[in-house]
């Protein structure tokens, strides 16, 4: 589980000041993943709700991450 908690710091670190100076895009292109889509819209709310989501998970009930934990019990 502290992979996934790191992984998810690194994104949400990384999320925090790029998405709302991307105008929260719809999708990402390119070799990284770090290109504005051709034609992808703007202020999307499933983009939102992804980084909010990651929010959740990581500063309101970081318990709840334990959903997202694929391995065997």
């Amino acid at each position: 589980m502290d992979q996934m908690h790191e992984l998810l710091e690194e994104s949400y670190r990384s999320q925090l000041s790029q998405l709302p100076r991307q105008e929260w895009a719809e999708y990402f292109d390119g070799p990284t993943g770090a290109w504005i889509g051709q034609q992808a819209r703007t202020y999307q709310t499933w983009t939102v709700v992804g980084f909010l989501l990651m929010h959740h998970l990581l500063r309101v009930k970081p318990s709840d991450a334990t959903i997202l934990d694929l391995g065997t019990t």
